[in-house]
């Protein structure tokens, strides 16, 4: 994605489409017959993955102020949204907002593409439940709260940003970050992981472990804006839930729609595991879904949870990233807890010499007994950490980053999120918000000014008065420099008094 004056963020060029991979979710298979999918409107903390905590969007004369009727009107055909069961193609632009840049990739939970957003300039992943999972309005009630879980999580560089959910043509849509690099899964079946020399591979493997495990570990332990702990496990870890950036960032990905997905009906594939024909897929019990292949046995069991559950799972994908298979996948009843039983002899044919310490610590990981496991993610980094240093002779390049799920940057982000569903009053208060939580913030300050430009409430002249004053104390820096350029452009492009 090119950067342009909608964002001041340039995470990379984009991918041909002929390697966008990185949200087939495989074939899905269902245990229990419960209805539906659901989805409202709701936004996320962010329109940007920001790693640093750095830059967020920017609102320039382009930006196109969605009225709050726009989604009725648009489920009833009237602006560029297609009919119910009509299908969406390759070319077509969808609310006057997002160009569809790619055939659709098909799911068990629906279809997926890659679209662009035409005001952001941004490439994102529309995720498509299939229209008759939503027979009632409360089925979209609950798949809408499922997937709040993953909405809410904020911004963190190992995490795939869910920026929103709405009704199109009365299906709920998801939007989220789009990742040009693929899966790991990806990766493992097309070989190209292992591109390198040894060394070379050895440490792409570990910095992946490293990432996948930190992003895991933030939403295990993510806190409100209050402090109060909404923690939240996975479920459904594997390498197909963790995307790829072409530089080999990792992102962990369908945070919540392990449960949003036991809300869905759908009307094909096994219904019980001995009849699903791949353990890959994913299982779908009263409790949630699973994956067979990379499950735990207390999982597997119906058992509650723990963020253990989420330890045990990421040890076995990173086994089958070392090993470049699934050597205990036999069949239905190819299960997570079989690749536990027998790691050790695994870990004797892997494509990349697995370390001593990481086998002691993957074991470790895949006890039978939670409580036999690491505490958290914490103390899996640490082991980590060490192991990369000792066999790599340097220190891992990169400090633990907490996120940014409450800062005034996330709420900036979010704000936009809701510009752009027409949920004007709830963008004003997070702007009032962010600006408590940092007053000299001036992305929050340009965009609310320019937004109640936009609104006529203030002149041009006021708010560039304003604009200097808060631009005070960052006088001379490049950002505030590039943004009073913007707001002249502005007034180029629009009439104001």
């Amino acid at each position: 994605m090119a950067s342009n004056d909608k964002t001041l963020y340039d995470p990379g060029a984009t991918k041909p489409e002929s390697d966008r991979t990185a949200y087939e979710s495989g074939r899905t298979v269902y245990e229990d017959d419960r209805t539906g999918c659901e989805i409202d409107r709701t936004v996320s903390d962010s329109t940007e993955t920001v790693p640093d905590g750095g830059l967020g969007t920017v609102f320039d004369g382009g930006t196109t102020f969605v009225d709050a009727a726009l989604s009725d009107a648009a489920a009833q055909g009237e602006v560029g949204v297609p009919a119910e069961n009509t299908a969406i193609r390759k070319g077509e632009t969808i609310l006057d907002t997002y160009t569809v840049e790619s055939d659709a990739i098909k799911g068990g939970m629906g279809s997926v593409w890659r679209v662009h957003h035409k005001n952001w300039n941004v490439d994102l992943a529309m995720k498509r439940p299939q229209p008759h999972c939503f027979s009632t309005e409360k089925s979209k009630a609950d798949f809408i709260h499922e997937c709040e879980a993953w909405i809410n999580l904020g911004l963190h560089p190992n995490i795939v940003s869910c920026y929103y959910v709405r009704e199109i043509a009365g299906v709920p849509t998801i939007f989220s970050e789009w990742m040009e690099g693929g899966s790991l899964e990806n990766r493992i079946r097309d070989g190209s992981l292992y591109t390198g020399t040894q060394e070379e591979q050895q440490e792409r493997l570990l910095d992946i472990a490293i990432q996948f495990a930190r992003g895991l570990h933030y939403a295990h332990e993510c806190r409100d804006a209050d402090g109060n702990p909404k923690g939240l496990i996975h479920q459904d870890v594997k390498p197909d839930n963790l995307l790829l950036s072409e530089t080999w960032e990792a992102k962990v990905a369908d945070f919540g729609l392990a449960k949003a997905r036991a809300v869905l009906t759908v009307m094909e594939g096994a219904s019980t595991m001995s009849e699903a024909p791949d353990s890959g897929q994913t299982i779908l019990a009263p409790s949630g879904a699973y994956t067979p292949a990379y499950c735990s046995m207390e999982q597997m069991d119906g058992r509650e949870l723990t963020r253990r559950t989420d330890i045990y799972s990421w040890a076995v994908s990173v086994m089958e990233m070392y090993i470049g298979s699934r050597p205990w996948d036999n069949g239905p009843y190819a299960t997570g807890p079989l690749a536990g039983l027998f790691c050790r002899q695994h870990f004797e044919s892997t494509r990349v010499p697995m370390p001593d310490a990481l086998k002691d610590l993957l074991a470790q990981c895949l006890d039978a007994e939670p409580e036999n496991r690491p505490h958290d993610f914490a103390e899996v980094e640490a082991s980590l950490l060490d192991l990369y240093y000792n066999q790599l002779g340097k220190a891992y390049p990169q400090n633990y980053y907490s996120g940014i799920n409450s800062t005034a940057d996330s709420l900036n982000n979010r704000a936009i999120s809701y510009i752009d569903l027409g949920q004007e009053d709830e963008a004003e208060r997070l702007w009032n918000k962010a600006t408590i939580f940092d007053p000299n913030n001036i992305l929050v300050l340009y965009n609310s000014l320019v937004y109640r430009l936009h609104k006529s409430t203030i002149t041009f002249y006021e708010a560039e008065s304003m604009l200097r004053t808060g631009f005070e104390n960052h006088y001379g820096s490049p950002q505030s420099s590039v943004l009073l350029a913007r707001f002249w452009l502005e007034r180029g492009n629009n009439e104001y008094n």
